[in-house]
Order: structure tokens, then sequence, then C-alpha cells
């Protein structure tokens, strides 16, 4: 191994151990952290009001990476098992008949196997798993640290798979070298298609701010399955890397052709992550934002008219420059715009004070998905830290507009 690739592995060790030191399995039934003012708190069955939104609604507990299917009205997340690593789940839009798919699957309880996305017919599933025939991420570092680089909120060491609904048939897409990874896999509007974010490098050795190198890539589907193959098309794989940006992270189509998209600038870091749409026909981007914030997680409305996505704009977290230190000071709330980058609107206030939905800890809304109507969104909710020892928690939270 060269030196620039073991300074680079080091430097992203320190990365992965500052997420690693939030990635702690925590019931927060349990623990119940309540709002200023109220008795509500991120515990499943809890319902609150918001100043901006009509109520929230905790629907699992230890739930992450969301979708919501058009096509049956199930919610299918990732949710850590008693090990900590993830699996896939569904459940109803009220948390019940919560049921795991990868759990038959699964031959070791020790890899992560998450970020699900269902396609418009409810026929397949994308998602990510941990390759545990790659190196080892973090072999000198607690056991936490390679298990969050791992997880399918980072991707490391990751490939894309597809499964029928039901978990009964799979087929692996991608085939990732060590330390490169993928991330947000998504089908487009009418099912032909598919977008994800490949990681091919880590590229981390010039500087503590970098994030690796990435890209996008798309790919079409067969109109009929092939038993080996599997229904993803290989021979069409493009790959995409607009404006030349270091970080791409794809969030979805818009008119089945164009992608949402968030990115990081060369050498930029989270503080400047901003949100556009390529148009591969006229190989344009339209900017959506464009403020210095963390800006990420954009998803249309069924309705195509309107979009929400998760900001650190309006909080008091963000640092001018993000580095391994004061990461852990971020707080992102959900925001709408309309699809033109227009009407921007803070929609939660989770982390401040004399709000109806303010928490005591450090909140991150992340991943979130749209129902069938337009009217609700599910989203990824977690807690911060203020000190080392601060417990990890995750709920998925329905907010109803």
């Amino acid at each position: 191994m060269n030196k620039a690739l073991i300074t680079g592995l080091l430097l992203f060790s320190l990365v992965v151990i500052v997420g690693s030191v939030l990635y702690q399995q925590h019931d927060i039934r349990s623990e119940g952290w309540r709002r200023e003012g109220g008795d509500a708190s991120l515990m499943k069955g809890s319902v609150f009001p918001g100043k901006k939104v009509k109520s929230y609604t905790v629907i699992a507990n230890g739930g992450g990476r969301v979708d919501w299917s058009k096509a049956n009205n199930r919610i299918y997340f990732d949710k850590k098992n008693a090990e900590g690593y993830y699996d896939i789940y569904w459940m109803n839009p009220d948390g019940s008949n919560e049921t795991c798919i990868s759990c038959s699957f699964r031959t070791e309880n020790d890899y992560h196997i998450g970020n699900p996305a269902v396609d418009p017919t409810g026929s397949y599933i994308l998602y990510q798993e941990e390759d545990r025939n790659l190196n080892p991420i973090g072999t000198n570092l607690p056991s936490t640290a390679g298990q969050y680089a791992t997880s399918p909120g980072v991707g490391l060491n990751n490939n894309i798979w597809i499964m029928t609904i039901d978990g009964q048939q799979r087929w692996q897409v991608t085939e990732v070298g060590n330390y490169e990874g993928v991330l947000h896999p998504k089908f487009n509007q009418d099912g032909t298609g598919i977008l994800w974010s490949h990681m091919t490098g880590n590229n981390m050795n010039t500087g503590m701010r970098r994030t690796g190198e990435w890209e996008m890539r798309t790919a079409s589907l067969h109109r009929a399955t092939d038993r080996q193959t599997g229904p993803v098309n290989l021979n069409t794989i493009q790959v995409l890397k607009p404006d030349n940006h270091q970080l791409y992270e794809t969030h979805g189509y818009i008119n089945n052709d164009s992608i949402l998209f968030s990115y990081v600038p060369r050498d930029g870091y989270y503080e400047n992550m901003e949100i556009g749409v390529y148009d591969p026909q006229t190989q344009q981007v339209t900017q959506l934002t464009e403020n210095l914030e963390w800006d990420e997680h954009a998803h249309l409305s069924p309705a195509g008219n309107t979009m929400v996505w998760v900001s650190s704009d309006g909080t008091s977290s963000l640092p001018t420059s993000l580095n391994l230190t004061n990461l852990s000071r971020v707080e992102l709330e959900m925001w709408r715009m309309n699809a033109d980058g227009t009407g921007k609107e803070r929609l939660t206030y989770f982390n401040q004070r004399r709000t109806p939905e303010f928490m005591r800890q450090k909140i991150v809304v992340g991943d979130n998905s749209w129902s069938p109507e337009g009217d609700r969104v599910a989203a990824y909710v977690f807690t911060g830290k203020k000190h080392s020892n601060d417990p990890y928690a995750e709920a998925v939270v329905i907010l109803d507009f």
C-alpha cells in the first residue's frame, strides 16, 4: 500500500471515529427526550404539534433511511439489529406490521444491509449491502468506527443490489474495490432506469476535510428479468460528473430524465453542500440552493410542484468551516421549496427553543420520502451529541402538513 493511500486512510479513520461516537445502539423509548415546555418525545407512538408542521407522529424507533412506496403504501426503511448492523424492513404508515425482509437471507449478523428504494410497480427493491470480502475499514480503531464507515449512510465497501419485493430473489449490480463505495440508489419515475452515487477512491490524502472522490452512475432495466443477471442491464451503465465536483449524492429523478442531486465542490466540505438538477440532454445544471449551508436529501413531491430537503440554514450550529473536530455540532432541519427553487420556507424547528417541537438534544433530520398523496413526509430523525458518552438515537417520524 503506497504512502499516500496510507495517509488518506488514516485521515479517513479520524472522520469515522467522529461519526462512530454518534453510532451507539440505543433504545430511545427508555430515554424519552422531551421538548421544552411539553411531554412529547422521539418515542414510538408519540404525537406532538409543530410550529409550521401540523403534527409529528413517531412510527418507529431505531429506524434509518426511508422510502414510502407509491405502489403499496408501505414504508420501507433500514433499522439496526442487536449487533448494531442495519437490516431492511417494511411497515404500514401507522407503524404497524413492522417486518424484516433482509433477515430471511442474511448469512451473519455482522454486516450492513440498508438504504432501500422501491420501484414504481412495487416489484423490486434497490439497496446497499456491505461486502465483507473487501478489506475491513478501521481494523486498528474502535469497532464502531469501521461499523459506521460501512453503514448505509456512508456507504464504504457497499455494493448496489436489487431484489424482488419479498426478498426471495437477489442480484448484485455493482462490484466496488477496496475503500470504494456507493450511496442512495434510486429508480426513475417509470421504473425503466436506476441511479446511484459511486465512490471511486478515498482521495483523502491532501487534507482533513476531504470527502472522497465521487460520481453519479445510471443504468437501464431489462423489460424481462434474466434469472442470471437480474433486471438491471449492466451493459448500459453511464458515468456522470457534471461540473467535476468532488462529492455527489443522488436523490432521484425529475420528469423521468433530469437528476436531482446534492454536491460538494472540489476541495470543499459539507458546509457548502448544495442542491442542483442535472439535465443529461443539455448537460446543464440548474442550481436550487446557493447559500453556503449544508443542503441535502431533496425529494420531489408526487405532484412534481414542490420538494423538501434538509438544511443547516437557520440553525446556529454550522461552523464557518467544518472539520473533524466540530462535525458533531451540526443541526439539520427540513425545508420546502417550489420545484424551480423559489418559495423556500423552513418546516421544522427541532433545534429552536420555545417552539412546540424543540428537543433538548441536537437533532438532525435526514433522509425522507413523500406519501403517495403528497400530504405527508416520512423522515429519518436522529440526535446529535454534546458529550462523548451521549446516547445515539434514531426514529422514523411522519410529518403531517
